[in-house]
């Protein structure tokens, strides 16, 4: 596990301690990055952040701003290490629920990435659609959706691309206001 691109790029990244995580593969990451493109400047969520390799590649290509939510105690470590190994500034940890966290934050989204527990099969549409009830998304914003089953798009959400890897797809979804 390592940072591909940007300020960070080569930089390893701790692996997680549980067997609860499962951190994105790095060529599923590259290629996720690559079908996203210019990261500068966005504000960005990472619902389900386990060591936080999402995030943190996006704060390296220069995202201004990222909110890491995580609820699994095991986990929590192997973030924050991962967080002051990068050292880079413009984020804030939360550390319990997604949807508290977004109950408290003031900050609206450019990017989600969304990659809940497989098992939680409702997990998307609840995080979407409470991202629309608290309108903490920027137009436009983009979310992309780990996942190993089929999902359900609450209304007002188009996806624009779809690939899979193995047993795993990569979903990115843009936002339309409803």
């Amino acid at each position: 596990m390592r940072i591909i691109s940007g300020i960070k790029r080569g930089l390893k990244l701790n692996p997680p301690k549980s067997l609860d995580t499962r951190p994105t593969e790095d060529r599923v990451k590259e290629n996720m990055f690559n079908l996203l493109g210019n990261l500068r400047d966005l504000k960005v969520l990472d619902a389900f952040a386990g060591t936080g390799a999402l995030g943190l590649e996006a704060l390296s290509r220069g995202a201004s701003f990222v909110l890491f939510c995580e609820n699994n105690h095991k986990t929590l470590t192997t973030l924050k290490d991962n967080i002051e190994k990068v050292n880079l500034k413009s984020y804030t940890m939360y550390s319990g629920d997604v949807y508290t966290a977004l109950n408290k934050t003031k900050e609206k989204f450019d990017l989600v990435f969304l990659d809940p527990p497989y098992q939680d099969l409702e997990a998307y549409g609840k995080v979407l659609n409470h991202l629309v009830d608290l309108d903490l998304l920027n137009p436009g914003a983009r979310i992309v959706c780990e996942r190993n089953h089929e999902i359900n798009l609450p209304q007002g959400f188009d996806c624009l691309k779809s690939r899979k890897y193995g047993s795993k797809w990569v979903d990115i979804v843009k936002w339309s206001k409803r």
